[in-house]
């Protein structure tokens, strides 16, 4: 939840508290609260940087206030420094242990980390503390919801969902309170997630859309929407939803992605590349797109445009290793296997255990008939991750190849029993067992 809340969340409810107590010690000595809401003016319009820096200021000035550690985590969080904002968190706990709102920010970061059971254990605790704090119910759905506990997490949701409507019930005013709004919506968004896993799609849409009409400018529940109408094969619904969701956020890559995906499944790829076309001049810094694109060049046999993308990756984010390997692999398709070797060289310099490019200079190798040294490469992928099975099946070819077929025949028996398709077809048509 803390990515998708980020927009929506106040740095604090304690804010107005906070406020009272500085209209109270306006004459002090102190100017905690003059850096304190400089912070969070600075976090409110999206200058994380400067944030951080007054946020340290205001802690230099008082140290026992939990909101100061609190929204200094909020804004490590938004510059991708997850571990000095779980430090900020747990020191926002320290100052204040029943602070809920850093138990379930904390639990959404150890989510991220794929550990669902402190993720868990945080949201019963801030729930022990509140039990209306509908955003814990949420988070600790989806952490149970990912460690496979899935009538679990509908369990949990569903209360998170009847207590925000208690809450309504009993408070009228939150009819009107946006942020009320976002946590229900979030815990049914949640919930058809959970339904989805559970393959229960209609179940699933109809969340989807309840968590629409709470909060109609939300995209990330319509693209949901549009995923579960392609797992029920209804490709028009699905273009329907997500051209309903670019419509509520232009600037949400995810819907243009999905739409050009699905305009790719049905053999649209003209309509599938002006999407993505348009996906990255509406957000030049979404990779995700580019590569998408990429992939569709490369269909074509395009390659000459496919590099110029995977280029434009590499100027934006030097340090991507996946841009580097993207662009060896098309520069391996034209033959150009000197600047091939460069490129993959880059990618291991930044992930040496990056097993596709392992894979990928062995394919190179095979190309350039120097197997001793392709054969070397893919025995180098598959040790670095034994469940990739297409270095499996490039020894297999290869084994097959110079005369080695026990050796073949043994590699192609593991990619089978990893569930590859072509390789369990090989196994079949020697009448073999896997």
């Amino acid at each position: 939840m803390l990515a998708e809340h980020k927009a929506f969340e106040a740095l604090s409810w304690r804010a107005s508290l906070i406020l009272s107590l500085f209209t109270l010690f306006a004459c002090s000595a102190s100017l905690y609260f003059t850096w304190y809401f400089r912070a969070e003016s600075y976090y409110q319009s999206g200058d994380y940087e400067r944030a951080v820096e007054y946020f340290l200021k205001a802690i230099a000035e008082e140290d026992r206030h939990a909101e100061a550690y609190h929204g200094l985590a909020m804004c490590y969080y938004q510059l991708g420094d997850r571990d000095e904002a779980m430090l900020a968190f747990e020191k926002a706990l320290e100052k204040d242990t029943l602070y809920t709102s850093a138990y379930e920010n904390l639990a959404s970061i150890y989510i991220e980390l794929d550990q669902p059971d402190t993720a868990i254990a945080l949201c019963r605790r801030a729930l022990q503390i509140d039990g209306t704090y509908v955003r814990a119910y949420t988070t600790q759905g989806i952490a149970l919801r990912n460690k496979g506990s899935l009538n679990d997490a509908e369990q949990v949701l569903s209360v998170g969902i009847r207590v925000a409507k208690m809450l309504q019930y009993t408070n009228p005013e939150r009819l009107y309170d946006r942020s009320a709004a976002y946590d229900q919506a979030g815990a049914y968004n949640a919930l058809g997630l959970v339904y989805s896993a559970k393959g229960l799609h209609r179940y699933a849409i109809d969340a989807f859309e309840s968590a629409c009409s709470l909060l109609p400018d939300w995209a990330t529940p319509m693209i949901n929407k549009g995923r579960e109408h392609e797992e029920m094969r209804r490709p028009e619904a699905a273009e329907i939803a997500y051209r309903r969701a670019i419509g509520i956020d232009p600037k949400a890559p995810e819907a243009y992605r999905r739409l050009a995906a699905l305009y790719r499944k049905v053999g649209k790829d003209d309509n599938a590349i002006n999407i993505l076309g348009q996906a990255i001049r509406v957000d030049p810094s979404d990779i995700d797109s580019y590569f998408d694109l990429g992939d569709l060049y490369e269909a074509k046999n395009e390659y000459d445009r496919a590099i110029e993308l995977y280029n434009s990756v590499l100027e934006k984010a030097p340090d991507c290793a996946v841009g580097y390997y993207r662009a060896g692999v098309a520069h391996v398709r034209i033959r150009s296997y000197d600047r091939a070797l460069q490129l993959f060289n880059e990618a291991l310099l930044l992930d040496p255990e990056f097993a596709e490019v392992h894979n990928a200079l062995g394919d190179m190798y095979y190309e350039k008939r120097m197997f001793a040294e392709a054969e070397k490469a893919y025995e180098r992928a598959v040790a670095l991750r034994s469940t990739y099975p297409k270095p499996l099946l490039n020894l297999g070819a290869l084994c097959l190849l110079l005369g080695r077929d026990a050796e073949a025949t043994e590699y192609y028996r593991r990619a089978a029993r990893l569930g590859d398709a072509t390789a369990q077809s090989f196994m079949r048509s020697r009448g073999l067992e896997w």
